[in-house]
């Protein structure tokens, strides 16, 4: 009797297992089962099945602040388990397109309703992060809340379903092996990503052109430490631009040459004017200016000016104002100041007087970018005051970029304190 019991079970228990397998083996195989447009030239493709797995095996997908009001979250649409993002010919890198199939109109009107802004024809999520169009049974998503008329009639026609070819048929079907958590192809590159136990890796090659001096390897000492090849302007412009309109940064490009070093250590104290105001004894409003002390990083970046007119273009465009500050329109929370020694070595400081670093000497001609951050070290920073709780998690990032022969070839590692629990866990945790 307990031997036919127990030979019972276990064939139930296969069945079941048979069953499972059968089931996600046809969901895998319909998330391949998509169109692509045909112009696509960069392609995403997220293993949702694997994360998902990962996620359960770690406790759960749920954010804490699910956790804590019981609620799920319905959003009203069928989550594939592979979601592919495309990216189109003569269209900004940057502008995917992800095509989602609605699962319940209901729902998803009630997520349009609580989580999207209606703005010139398109949905826009309330995080600035992406937008939608959609129809009846389909949704479009993009990763752009601004998209002008180019975009907009792409992702128009991709929700209609013209020019479009299967991923079977497509150069990107080559993605359905890959077994990466996030994996990228195209012209704009190749890379992919994971999410493992207490870290999350990531690899990238592209065959950027620019060129960029070589540096050694940034020192663990520091809060942040950079060491970068390329030209300092370059970096930051893409920082920068919208919002100094008034500052002409192709112009800017000439002034410094390549190659330039970052440091954040500890902090120092620096006057701040604040102006409070107060009545006198005929009821008059009167500005009363004070001078306080306050806490900022310790900064200090170094980097070489290209030809002696340099600084006078620094001073036309406002980065400078003589006789030592940069421009508060260039960088607002906190002060900073400069210094030219030796003719053309240009150092920027929180701390001029305490800045004493020189630049380094090249030591790896393969190495042009290396990044070191004790986020430990830098939630602890008084402008960081506000961020600490969701830098909590995190010890370490670390960037290198290298070249080999025509390839640029980066590496991004973020270790968490916590070694045994699953990276992305660990990040759902914060919200």
């Amino acid at each position: 009797m307990v031997k036919k019991i127990v030979i019972s079970i276990l064939a139930i228990a296969v069945l079941i297992a048979v069953s499972v397998w059968g089931f996600m083996y046809y969901k895998r195989t319909q998330s391949f089962n998509i169109a692509v447009p045909a112009t696509a030239v960069n392609a995403v493709r997220i293993n949702v099945e694997q994360i998902g797995i990962d996620l359960l095996l770690s406790g759960g997908a749920e954010t804490s602040g699910q956790k804590k009001s019981g609620k799920k979250e319905k959003y009203g649409l069928e989550l594939p388990f592979n979601v592919f993002l495309f990216g189109l010919k003569d269209m900004p890198s940057g502008f995917l397109l992800s095509r989602w199939e609605i699962s319940n109109n209901g729902d998803f009107q009630a997520f349009l309703k609580t989580s999207f802004d209606y703005k010139n024809g398109v949905f826009i999520h309330k995080s600035k992060l992406f937008s939608c169009i959609y129809n009846e049974k389909t949704v479009i998503l993009m990763t752009s809340t601004r998209p002008d008329e180019k975009m907009l009639a792409a992702a128009k026609a991709y929700l209609s379903g013209l020019n479009t070819v299967a991923l079977a048929e497509s150069k990107w079907n080559n993605l359905r092996s890959t077994t990466d958590d996030i994996s990228i192809a195209g012209d704009m590159g190749s890379g992919q990503l994971n999410f493992e136990k207490g870290r999350i890796h990531a690899h990238w090659t592209d065959t950027d052109t620019a060129k960029r001096g070589a540096v050694i390897a940034a020192p663990q000492d520091k809060a942040l430490a950079l060491h970068s090849g390329a030209n300092l302007v370059t970096d930051l412009s893409g920082l920068l631009k919208e919002r100094t309109d008034s500052v002409h940064w192709d112009r800017l490009q000439t002034v410094f040459s390549k190659g330039y070093t970052l440091y954040i250590k500890g902090a120092v104290s620096q006057q701040e004017s604040v102006v409070t105001y107060d009545f006198d004894d005929n009821f008059e409003k009167v500005a009363k200016v004070s001078v306080q002390q306050k806490q900022v990083p310790g900064v200090y970046l170094h980097t070489t000016l290209a030809s002696p007119e340099s600084l006078t273009i620094l001073q036309q465009e406002s980065v400078i104002t003589p006789p030592d500050s940069i421009s508060k329109t260039i960088f607002p929370l906190f002060g900073l100041q400069y210094a030219v020694h030796n003719g053309g070595q240009f150092l920027v400081s929180s701390n001029i007087s305490a800045a004493d670093h020189k630049q380094e000497t090249v030591a790896d001609g393969e190495l042009y970018l290396s990044l070191w951050c004790n986020v430990d070290q830098i939630r602890t920073l008084p402008v960081f005051t506000d961020a600490a709780v969701y830098l909590k998690p995190f010890k370490t990032l670390q960037l290198q970029g290298r070249k080999n022969g025509s390839k640029n070839n980066y590496d991004v590692e973020l270790i968490f304190t916590d070694q045994q629990k699953y990276a992305l866990k660990q990040v759902l945790d914060l919200f």
